[in-house]
């Protein structure tokens, strides 16, 4: 693992989208841990520190909103951004996401890409700062080398 890669907390009690949205992180660098469940976010929450939390609404024991109450009164999550991700689609909702501090809010179903543009947006500098890592070995017989052709 990467010390210097953001960490998210992806809250969703659906396995497969809550790993869809793991691996999405993970391929863009994106250290991330799935919470099943409002009260296991609560739980992890009290003793790690996060980058991004991603949040459904609709939770089993305690909903998204709860949560998200929670993040603001944690002095070391307060200032964290959230993106919400429900399939509650109604403008009362969204307003009272908005109001508790979230960032973005993706109306389930909704395309991988505009999680992933969300994302890149919020932890930009982050992902910026990763470490960068070859695409090929280096040869054995030394550093490549481009041909070099003057500018015309």
């Amino acid at each position: 693992m990467n010390p210097a890669a953001p960490f998210a907390l992806v809250v969703e009690d659906h396995h497969e989208v809550a790993e869809s949205l793991r691996r999405v992180l993970e391929k863009m660098g994106v250290v991330a841990v799935v919470a099943q469940d409002g009260e296991a976010a609560l739980k992890v929450m009290n003793t790690q520190h996060f980058d991004l939390i991603v949040v459904d609404i609709l939770l089993p024991r305690v909903n998204g909103l709860e949560v998200m109450r929670a993040i603001r009164q944690l002095s070391h999550l307060r200032e964290v951004p959230v993106i919400v991700i429900s399939c509650v689609t109604d403008a009362e909702a969204q307003a009272q996401a908005a109001a508790m501090g979230a960032v973005h809010y993706l109306c389930k179903p909704f395309e991988m890409f505009e999680f992933q543009a969300q994302v890149e947006r919020i932890l930009k500098p982050q992902l910026m700062r990763r470490p960068f890592v070859a695409s090929t070995p280096p040869s054995p017989d030394g550093p490549a080398h481009l041909p070099w052709q003057p500018r015309r």
